[in-house]
């Protein structure tokens, strides 16, 4: 803790000199200095608004940068490494918590980031105001900000400090989905410990349960399909996919890959997407059953929907962007709208939506029918493609 007052009695000397104006008259006045606010010696200076306030939480942002900075000497941080207010509580016991934001998700979850160990090895302080008109400080730590500027770094929430148009709040967010994925990756190997897990061992979030704490089921696609959706596929130990889903398009997924396969938290937060605004004109349509056998690779997918079918409608949005972000051979046909006679004939599997057609060397290798085993299938697929690229 000696590190933590190190940087309080920065904060306490940076103030101590107070800022000289010169006003009409030729008379000149003195900003009061936060000794003088501490120890309410203030007949013979001026008080800014809410001075005590801002100097406070100046006070708090450096108490966050020394906390990190103790918290980075034991795990060995490594550049643009974030860091939660659950990482740092117990530094932080003087600090005060009721006039911050840390919950991130739920109440109580402490997930919201806090401070950032940057490129430069500097670090970055994000306090968020709980009530608006309160103050905040979002950048360097103060220590790496001239004592004339610090008052400037300061701002006034407004209630956009939990907007996700904010590049830092985006950020976190990226950062906790991209944290789940490496969690189920951990929790994979633990289970593995316990069993021995063969090539291509699927696993459920039910399965993997046991061995994780801290994710939000509801967050994630796996709660709404009843937990039957594929969350990660084992093959080694060096290449484990994990896939997670969003339940909601505008908040984050992970679009199935391997989190170990990426050093830095800027090139996990690059797998990071949102589904959101998506539309089947994005997509290669076949508007002819004729042509259902006759596209220009050997192997290929068919997805058959109907834009009135809810389950559809479900995974939309996954559907297309396994497409584009993975450049799956999908081709999309409606069955509201499309001519000529259906290739299975007489037979039933296939023809309810959605369902999903594996076409190799001109023939129907595979049909799958429902959310959970069309989406399946593709994380299958994309999960093997990760696994033969690393070989």
């Amino acid at each position: 803790m000696k590190k933590i007052m190190m940087g309080i009695t920065i904060i306490l000397g940076v103030m101590l000199t107070g800022c000289i104006d010169e006003i009409p008259g030729g008379e000149e006045t003195r900003t009061c200095t936060l000794n003088e606010l501490l120890n309410e010696e203030t007949n013979e200076c001026e008080v800014v608004d809410d001075a005590e306030e801002k100097a406070q939480v100046i006070i708090d942002a450096q108490l966050v940068a020394d906390s990190a900075r103790l918290y980075c000497t034991e795990i060995d941080c490594s550049p643009e490494t974030i860091i939660t207010y659950k990482e740092l509580k117990r530094l932080l016991v003087t600090l005060s918590v009721d006039y911050y934001m840390f919950d991130l998700y739920n109440e109580g979850d402490e997930l919201r980031t806090i401070a950032i160990y940057n490129e430069d090895e500097e670090f970055e302080v994000i306090l968020y105001a709980r009530n608006d008109g309160d103050y905040e400080w979002q950048g360097l730590a103060p220590e790496y900000i001239d004592e004339s500027l610090q008052l400037d770094e300061l701002r006034e929430s407004n209630g956009t400090s939990l907007n996700t148009g904010g590049s830092i709040f985006d950020n976190t967010k990226r950062d906790k989905v991209a944290a789940d994925a490496l969690a189920l990756r951990q929790a994979v190997q633990y289970y593995c410990l316990d069993s021995n897990c063969t090539v291509e061992k699927v696993f459920t979030y039910s399965d993997l349960e046991p061995y994780v704490a801290g994710i939000d089921r509801e967050y994630y696609q796996f709660h709404e399909l009843e937990d039957a959706l594929i969350v990660a596929i084992y093959y080694s130990n060096d290449v484990i996919p994990v896939t997670l889903l969003a339940a909601d398009d505008e908040d984050y997924s992970w679009i199935t890959n391997d989190p170990n396969h990426f050093d830095t938290s800027a090139e996990k937060r690059a797998q990071v997407v949102r589904f959101e605004g998506h539309d089947y004109n994005q997509v290669s349509a076949i508007t002819d059953f004729e042509t259902f056998f006759t596209q220009e690779e050997e192997d290929y997918f068919i997805y058959y929907y109907n834009v009135t079918c809810y389950f559809c409608q479900l995974i939309k949005d996954e559907m297309i962007s396994y497409t584009l972000m993975k450049n799956m051979p999908i081709y999309f046909i409606n069955a509201s709208t499309v001519s000529g006679t259906h290739p299975v004939g007489s037979g039933t599997l296939g023809k309810s939506t959605p369902s999903l057609f594996t076409i190799h060397d001109g023939e129907i290798i595979q049909i799958v029918e429902g959310t959970n085993d069309v989406l399946n299938t593709l994380i299958i697929i994309e999960s093997r493609t990760i696994y033969q690229n690393s070989q």
